[in-house]
């Protein structure tokens, strides 16, 4: 084992009868607390965790343990806030202890928090042996750490003991995963190099092209940093996700560690974790995308170069209307964006030397969370008083058929340039003030607010296109943003106005989970459209697929080993060279889901039972098989999938469906009768159709309709062949 983790392999009776012997005195001469309880897994596993009130599957002693925040918990992707237990105390130990259904072999894995715990020591102890794992819980990735394979007895003689070495140790939970039920994903090779750089095209689905092979991105985000040596873990459990995609972040003040002193040397810490990222990904033949976390991120600038922050006169920030600075630096200001661009482009060099072939790393997700974009600041107050740029007022006029509607993108700067009953007045030349200022029956201070926030939405895309711009100079692959304050109602309504400011940036998508309540809204002629590896529920996945979306993921944080994410990607992964041949004018594809009353964010339909969407020459009818909402299923640890699913026109009257939980029924919008000459069960392997069997359909004289599984994490695939005779 490389790094700081290490194994010792205590075999047979002897070594077994000491360290039990040696937890007996633990827990005779310190009162401990027993609780936690044993939990199924989705995907076979069983886990252990302190949190359950009842049952002695878990006990605690040598010392005094507390509660506080960072654990596992079993559900959604918010599981950072979870309780787990802490200690300082040295010689303190925590036990895990399973009943294991059947005998057998069993992978073993420790939750590691996304707190900055020392080292801790854990013993496995399994039927023939002890095994002491040591690992520097500092280094990261917070998550459910591999601690190999071993063979248990069936019942309670298998236990887990955490010990503290020194330091602070924490621990939540421990699961066994049955090796028998473990199922290996493996990725195609390369493409081979063809002298290309990966670029966007907006011709079929899967629009990012990798030495002229067009994908599709399964992206994954590791919730924190990670110890060098451990990528190859964290990649692995990508991939047992089914994600082909990894995320590394690189911050502005870590690259650049003084002005023009950047971090790209060999040993650099930049560098050496960008190596072990490469190597980690280019060893299980997955791709490797690049987070820039430069002037705004979550909503302020902690990763601005430091020189930034002594400097403010220079490099200034927003200024409120009060007065007061925001943490965050200006928009307005292109002294930081230039400098910012040159950091991007130092660094991108660095990467085009690290992966000559072009094979590995996609693109750039550039994060610009903004507090809001309204400045009142002095060189913002100068600004509105000058002309607006023609780029912006050629936009406005070449888009004025958007007739004002609020679910449009650009709406609000267009109800202010143009709604008489907002003051508009169509001018084509002026400036900010005289075209978004007043409106209309208001006040001055409202008008005011809109035509900062018109601003800001405008100058923030060309702060980040000067960043955009300088990076491609040294690597010219995609770069693409998240929405630029979240994905609130605001942001659909300025997005477009970002963009007229950013040609450079290939495309823009909301963080949100939803896509076809918020992300499909940001779909445009223009736009390369991305869900970042952020929030979106895996739900979503084949909705954004239909739209022609590049690339989606999750913001993999504790709960990354029992959620939903894997059947979905799966599902994808296994029909991707079909997907991406499938062309985005007419498109062939219709994703669909069901939507949780939950989710409870704005714009986002209502769950329901029943609903009917257009399809090609079809009207196709939704039914889910289960409650809306998500399942709280008992004894069952991970993320529910709610019902979703995919129809993919495979030729003329050759349809494929995917779905779990919701039945889908067809019928021509013209009425004529539905005759079915094929329909079978199946799967695809490497985009190819497998058959298996016969499709479970009812068949009426105008319609067809489809049953699916009604199982959590179970998709069917059924063929539907129709005859005109």
């Amino acid at each position: 084992m490389s790094g700081k983790a290490r194994y010792e392999q205590h075999s047979g009776i002897g070594g077994a009868m000491i360290h039990a012997f040696l937890l007996a005195a633990f827990l005779f001469a310190f009162p401990s607390r027993g609780a936690g309880a044993q939990r199924n897994t989705y995907d076979g596993g069983l886990v252990v965790t302190h949190e359950d009130p009842a049952g002695a599957a878990y006990a605690e002693g040598g010392g005094t343990w507390t509660t506080k925040s960072g654990g596992w918990e079993n559900e959604s992707w918010d599981e950072v806030g979870g309780p787990i237990r802490v200690t300082k105390a040295v010689g303190a130990w925590a036990r895990f202890t399973p009943d294991i259904p059947k005998a057998g072999k069993y992978r073993v894995y420790y939750w590691i928090p996304n707190t900055v715990g020392r080292t801790v020591e854990v013993e496995i102890h399994f039927q023939g042996g002890v095994r002491t794992y040591t690992r520097d819980m500092t280094l990261g990735p917070c998550g459910l750490a591999n601690l190999g394979d071993y063979d248990f007895a069936a019942g309670t003689a298998g236990y887990v003991v955490a010990k503290n070495a020194r330091g602070t140790v924490y621990a939540d939970a421990v699961k066994w995963q049955p090796v028998d039920k473990l199922t290996e994903i493996k990725l195609p090779p390369y493409p081979k190099p063809d002298g290309s750089v990966p670029h966007f095209e907006k011709v079929n689905v899967g629009n990012i092209v990798v030495c002229g092979q067009p994908r599709i991105a399964l992206t994954g985000k590791p919730y924190h940093g990670s110890g060098d040596q451990y990528w190859g873990d964290l990649c692995d459990t990508f991939l047992r996700q089914g994600m082909n995609t990894m995320t590394v972040a690189v911050d502005w003040n870590e690259f650049e560690k003084a002005k023009d002193v950047y971090d790209d040397k060999a040993n650099d810490k930049t560098m050496v974790r960008l190596v072990a990222a490469l190597d980690a990904c280019k060893a299980r033949t997955m791709f490797l995308q690049i987070l820039w976390r430069g002037f705004s991120d979550c909503l302020g600038s902690p990763q601005a170069a430091n020189y930034t922050r002594q400097d403010k006169a220079t490099y200034f920030w927003i200024t409120n209307r009060e007065g007061n600075e925001e943490g965050q630096i200006s928009p307005f200001c292109t002294a930081a964006s230039e400098r910012e661009g040159l950091a991007l482009k130092a660094l991108l060099a660095a990467v085009a030397k690290l992966d000559p072939n072009h094979q590995v790393v996609i693109g750039v997700h550039l994060q610009n969370e903004m507090t809001g974009g309204q400045d009142y600041g002095s060189v913002a107050q100068s600004l509105s008083k000058e002309q607006v740029p023609q780029d912006l007022v050629t936009f406005l006029k070449a888009n004025e058929t958007l007739n004002f509607d609020p679910t449009r993108l650009g709406w609000r700067a267009f109800s202010r340039w143009a709604d008489p009953g907002h003051g508009g007045t169509r001018r084509t030349a002026g400036n900010w003030r005289e075209l978004f200022g007043m409106r209309g029956g208001g006040t001055s201070k409202e008008g005011d607010e809109d035509m900062h926030t018109i601003m800001g939405a405008y100058y923030t895309g060309k702060y980040l296109d000067i960043v955009a711009a300088a990076g491609t100079q040294a690597l010219n692959i995609p770069i693409y943003c998240n929405a630029w304050m979240g994905a609130s109602a605001t942001d659909v309504q300025l997005f477009d106005l970002f963009h007229v400011g950013a040609p450079h940036i290939d495309g823009i998508a909301g963080d949100n989970p939803n896509w076809e309540g918020v992300q499909r809204l940001y779909k445009r002629p223009w736009n390369v459209v991305a869900a970042p590896s952020e929030f979106i529920n895996p739900e979503s996945h084949f909705s954004a697929i239909a739209d022609g979306a590049f690339g989606f993921g999750q913001w993999l944080s504790p709960d990354f080993e029992l959620n939903a994410y894997r059947p979905v990607n799966v599902m994808i992964l296994s029909m991707e060279p079909l997907l991406v041949k499938k062309n985005l004018d007419g498109n062939g594809l219709l994703g669909f889901m069901q939507f949780p009353e939950s989710w409870g964010f704005a714009m986002h339909p209502k769950a329901r039972e029943t609903w009917e969407e257009t399809f090609q020459n079809m009207v196709v009818t939704f039914t889910t098989s289960t409650a809306a909402g998500r399942n709280k299923t008992v004894n069952t640890t991970g993320q529910i999938l709610n019902g979703n699913g995919l129809i993919v026109k495979m030729d003329t009257d050759d349809y494929v469906v995917t779905s779990t939980k919701i039945d889908v029924e067809l019928r021509y919008a013209d009425g004529r009768p539905m005759r079915v000459s094929r329909a079978e069960r199946g799967h695809f392997e490497e985009g190819q159709w497998v058959k298996e069997g016969a499709g479970k359909i009812d068949v009426t004289p105008t319609t067809v309709k489809l049953r699916f599984p009604t199982e959590n994490w179970k998709y069917g695939q059924i063929r539907l062949i129709l005859s005109e005779e």
